[in-house]
């Protein structure tokens, strides 16, 4: 902590309020945004010109898909789906929440269908789903309004996905309605929304860490409490199936290329998280009278990664910004991710002959110097149109609070430091703990974090959301 006041004279910053005490002998610090000095920063500080979405990135991010297979996807109607990922997160008073993780065939009704730019949502009700099983157990009050809604987006580049290029076979899927399965490239996202039934304030889009929402679940119910609605999405993970990215030999050229080849398969990721969003949105918003009220933009470790992204394909910039645990460096994540999902190797194979035939090829294998990550890492965000590079910056005029573990190991200073600046040197929160710490301790800050973005969701600081 003596480090941490040092760092903040520096920064010419004062202590916000006293450090408030948490379990484990934690220590929460608070940070407010720089002043109109500085000319930065939200809260204590003077707006700043909004910096426009980098041209290339909007036409990546307004790039659509055959609309010959979209309109294919949405004429669908009943019958069976893939779903892959989280049926969503049931929350519980009398305990931790859980998070529903599986993967299945399903056969569904289809309430609702949106089309967007690269692929539908479709709000289903899988049958599997008794309809005396409450989503909310142990609520106390009126039951929120929820929908599961099925994304479906048409990718050329997820080959990895499900080991089958991504494409639906005809020849898996169950006998009962194989005709439903289209035999392209399709990326399966489930995204789980509820709020509730009247007089909602607005949405809040919460993309969640690599790990589910078990822990961020807690913010979330507050939210709803507060007369929130809240929008969860995921990022498509494995990054690819081998999770390693081998250079075959040495030199810059060679680390050019693997770092596009990286910006190729992040990027396709960023374009279906944005369109599923948007598209969810826009559903939701029909559906349940939401138009024109406030959004919020939040995003957990990975999901704070694809957050700039998400809100440059929005029809219209968010109101405010939350970042948990979360930084700018995707390169240096995919390394250090404590997930085996998440991670990434970077290394390079050399090859060696000590004679005329084959079994004479010696090959062996290293990590990247320290000189070869930093410029794959220059590389790579050169290479993304949607990296957080490029994107976070157009969110700097607008109220931002950032809530990051000062002992973080995964999600690294530099890039927690480098975020920080990009979006104007905002709010800033910070705990004294690692990146699994201070996930676990989330339940613990939920109702400072809702009451913050329930303070700004309607982009005046400090003030209440319309």
């Amino acid at each position: 902590m003596k480090a941490l006041k040092k760092a903040a004279g520096g920064l010419g910053l004062a202590m916000l309020l006293a450090a408030a005490a948490l379990p484990g002998g934690c220590t929460m610090v608070q940070y407010p945004a720089l002043g109109p000095s500085v000319g930065e920063g939200m809260g204590a500080g003077a707006k700043v010109e909004r910096a426009a979405v980098p041209s290339e990135a909007s036409e990546v991010l307004n790039r659509r898909a055959d609309a010959e297979k979209i309109r294919g996807l949405a004429a669908r109607g009943d019958g069976w789906r893939w779903i892959d990922g989280r049926e969503g997160t049931q929350a519980n008073e009398s305990g931790p929440p859980q998070t529903v993780v599986q993967t299945y065939f399903s056969r569904v009704s289809v309430e609702r269908v949106e089309e967007g730019k690269r692929g539908v949502v479709e709000e289903v009700i899988p049958a599997h789903r008794r309809a005396n099983r409450p989503r909310f157990p142990n609520w106390r009050g009126p039951l929120p309004d929820d929908a599961t809604l099925l994304y479906t987006g048409v990718s050329a580049t997820l080959a990895e996905r499900f080991g089958t290029g991504g494409t639906f076979d005809p020849g898996s899927a169950p006998a009962a309605d194989p005709s439903v399965f289209l035999n392209m490239p399709t990326q399966t996202l489930v995204l789980w929304a509820y709020g509730p039934r009247e007089n909602a304030k607005g949405v809040v889009v919460w993309l969640h860490s690599a790990g589910g929402t078990a822990y961020e679940a807690t913010i979330c119910k507050r939210l709803v409490k507060l007369g929130w609605w809240v929008l969860e999405s995921e990022f498509p993970w494995p990054l690819r199936r081998s999770q390693a990215f081998l250079m075959f030999s040495e030199g810059p050229e060679a680390i050019r290329n693997t770092a596009q080849d990286v910006a190729r398969e992040v990027d396709e990721r960023m374009m279906i998280v944005s369109d599923a969003v948007n598209t969810s949105l826009a559903l939701l918003e029909k559906s349940r009278g939401l138009k024109g009220l406030p959004r919020v933009v939040v995003g957990a470790s990975l999901g704070g990664f694809t957050a700039p992204a998400a809100c440059a394909g929005l029809d219209r910039p968010p109101e405010a910004t939350v970042f948990i645990d979360t930084g700018s460096d995707m390169i240096d994540l995919f390394e250090h991710s404590p997930l085996p999902n998440a991670r990434v190797t970077f290394g390079v194979l050399n090859f060696r002959s000590t004679g005329p035939d084959v079994k004479d090829l010696k090959v062996s294998g290293r990590g990247l110097t320290a000189d070869e990550r930093a410029l794959l890492t220059k590389d790579f965000d050169e290479a993304s149109a949607l990296c957080p590079v490029k994107l976070a910056p157009a969110l700097a005029s607008r109220p931002s609070l950032l809530v990051t573990a000062t002992q973080d190991e995964v999600v690294r200073r530099p890039s927690r430091l480098a975020l920080w600046k990009m979006l104007g040197e905002p709010e800033r929160w910070e705990l004294d703990v690692g990146h699994e710490m201070m996930v676990y301790l989330l339940p613990n800050w939920g109702d400072q974090i809702a009451a913050w973005i329930d303070a700004h969701g309607s982009g005046v600081p400090g003030g209440r959301p319309r």
